[in-house]
């Protein structure tokens, strides 16, 4: 099988000096840097091999050519082109769960990539993070970033990965008294980037004027009270029936806005299927000829697809409810409501580069028949307005209770303003699955499933429908058990030992078994996924009400059985901005009765890439992008 060959990590010999935030210890002949942040990288890129050796007079002193780097120059020490400090080059390994300390840069060349980490050490004080590595890419393509300056170096992993459209494994075979085949992949249609259609009307309302704050709070920083201590401002979230009953007439929007959006999820709900979107700017009319002036920005919106048009194999169409505007000029209200603290702190600082975001970057969790949940991110965001260089802090999540108003269109209720904090796991950020109990789909009993992402692996907790918003009622999986305990981001009781940056699991009824499917942090553009190895059908509580164990609880076989060896779903084409692609996952239902999740063989898959342009041209700067797979 051709395979592609790891790009190449440079580790400092020499301490770069004095951050409390970094130890060392002694690892054969030279000095490995550790530091504390375990922040998953998302954003690790990979370069064809194998590689022409370094060969011939001068190859080991002048520094190796960016396209010979590996493997002959494995565990070779190279010298840094303006401090004289050491580094070493090590092929196929990976650093996942480190932390990017440098926007991705398009450096050109090996040397380029390791002035850029000695100009960042050389402009940080003592104290601050320190680039104690970088990652050169050198066979990427279209003028895409190639350098990744990296601020530590714990937990190595092999990171060699399988090229397009190859299997990189073949699934293990299952037990032999197995009477069920695994999934496998058949063929996926691209259906392209999704269209913004915004609606021309809203509902006429008397703006709700922002709280002012107080001075002292209005200063830049991570203040979690401006989350948990104030409020929800009452302009923000969409409108509902019970907020602003629905006029006999609407009102024509002034201007009908240019949407660009970032990110995107979503699912089926109460027969509708929701697009939720991170940050989302509008624009005044944008043509091929005029670039539109930004009316308004929110962290996060919502839109339906009208038609549903990836049945067809077609580009989405996404309409936006009425409910989203506050002003005819197509201004958002946003899909997440925010705290009068945030709100307020936004409205003065976010002109500097500071603001308080919620990003919804998971699909949503059914409830009920009605009613989904969604663990928002909560994200603290610092700008530098200069060098446009942006600084994400996770300062936990927040629960949204997910709903459809007749009039409004989707709708979100802040159910809890901050659910789990800034050190603990984000359980629920990277989504979950409903285990239904024996009054069937769309019940109030059963489970309610909850993954947390740590540096090398998903963990899992659990608790009932009824108690999503209490963080007391959960239980951990603790490896054999379940524990009221809740894990610290360093537990190792994984569901799957493996680096993953989006995620989704579901129960598949024509497979009689589970299904997930990810992206890894390697930045590869690719869909992983695996099938859970069980000996035996698993077949549902609800479809067999008179089983022999009481309250059997099928989505608890996910834990204990082994899953598959990793299998490409789907590779995505590189972006225009030949960076990666991100915010991927599975809409569950979208199919109907062929969709995977209500027994057929079809899924729909979506991701964002960055078009190249800016925001307020026709091209959005983004890309929502859809394709159909089917599975046997």
């Amino acid at each position: 099988m051709f395979r592609l060959m790891l790009t190449v990590i440079l580790l400092l010999v020499t301490s770069v000096g004095g951050s409390p935030h970094v130890h060392k210890h002694q690892h054969k002949d030279k000095v490995i840097a550790r530091a504390t942040t375990s922040t998953p990288d998302a954003n690790l890129s990979f370069f064809p091999g194998p590689v022409t050796p370094c060969s011939g007079p001068g190859c080991a002193t002048a520094g190796p050519p960016s396209s010979r780097l590996c493997p002959a120059n494995n565990d070779t020490a190279w010298t840094g082109s303006s401090t004289a400090q050491d580094y070493t080059v090590i092929c196929d390994i990976d650093f996942p769960a480190t932390y990017n300390i440098y926007p991705f840069v398009l450096a050109g060349s090996f040397e380029e990539c390791m002035a850029q980490c000695e100009s960042f050490n050389a402009k940080r004080d003592r104290g601050e993070i320190h680039c104690e590595g970088f990652v050169f890419a050198p066979g990427r393509v279209l003028s895409s970033d190639d350098c990744y300056l990296k601020s530590s170096l714990d937990h190595p992993s092999s990171a060699t990965i399988s090229l397009i459209g190859t299997p990189s494994a073949t699934p293990a075979a299952s037990s032999s008294s197995s009477v069920f085949s695994p999934p496998k992949f058949v063929r996926s249609q691209l259906h392209g980037a999704s269209v913004n259609h915004p609606t021309t009307k809203w509902v006429y309302h008397e703006p709700a004027k922002p709280m002012k704050l107080e001075d002292n709070l209005l200063k830049p920083g991570i203040n979690v009270d401006l989350i948990t201590k104030f409020d929800i401002a009452s302009d923000t979230g969409p409108l509902t029936s019970a907020l602003s009953p629905l006029n006999d007439e609407l009102v024509d929007l002034s201007v009908v806005p240019h949407i660009s959006r970032d990110g995107g999820k979503g699912g089926e709900l109460n027969g509708h299927h929701l697009f939720i979107f991170c940050d989302t700017a509008s624009f005044t009319t944008t043509n091929e000829t005029h670039k539109g002036d930004m009316v308004g920005f929110t962290s996060s919106s919502v839109a339906v697809d009208e038609g549903w048009n990836g049945i067809s194999g077609n580009s989405l169409s996404l309409v936006d409810g009425i409910g989203q505007w506050n002003d005819d000029v197509g201004r958002m209200r946003g899909f997440s409501p925010m705290t009068h603290g945030e709100e307020s702190f936004n409205i003065v600082l976010s002109g500097g580069g500071y603001r308080y975001a919620v990003w919804p970057t998971s699909s949503i969790i059914s409830l009920n028949k009605t009613h989904a949940i969604q663990y928002a991110s909560l994200i603290y965001d610092e700008v530098n307005m200069f060098t446009q260089e942006a600084k994400f802090t996770a300062l936990g999540n927040t629960l949204l209770t997910i709903s459809v108003d007749e009039h409004y269109g989707p709708t979100a209720e802040r159910t809890v303003k901050q659910m789990f904090s800034l050190a603990e796991v984000k359980w629920g950020t990277i989504g979950g699955i409903r285990s239904w109990g024996s009054e069937g789909i769309g019940g109030m009993d059963g489970k309610v499933y909850l993954f947390g992402q740590a540096p090398q692996g998903v963990l899992v907790a659990r608790t009932d429908p009824s108690k999503v918003a209490d963080k007391d009622s959960f239980e951990y999986w603790a490896g054999s058990t379940w524990t009221s305990g809740q894990l610290p981001p360093t537990a190792t009781s994984f569901l799957i030992e493996h680096p993953i940056m989006d995620f989704d699991l579901f129960y598949s009824p024509y497979h009689k078994t589970f299904i997930m499917v990810y992206l890894t942090p390697h930045g590869d553009n690719t869909f992983y996924y695996r099938s859970l190895q069980a000996p035996h059908p698993i077949i549902p509580a609800y479809t067999t009400p008179n089983a022999d164990i009481p309250d059997y609880d099928y989505v608890s076989e996910i834990l204990l059985h082994p899953w598959s060896e990793e299998q490409t779903l789907y590779k995505a084409a590189i972006p225009p901005s030949g960076n990666f692609i991100y915010a991927g996952g599975v809409h569950a239902g979208y199919f109907g009765d062929e969709d995977i999740t209500k027994g057929g063989k079809k899924m729909l898959i979506s991701w964002t890439e960055q078009t190249g342009e800016d925001a307020n041209t026709p091209k959005s700067g983004y890309a929502h992008m859809t394709a159909g797979v089917e599975m046997e």
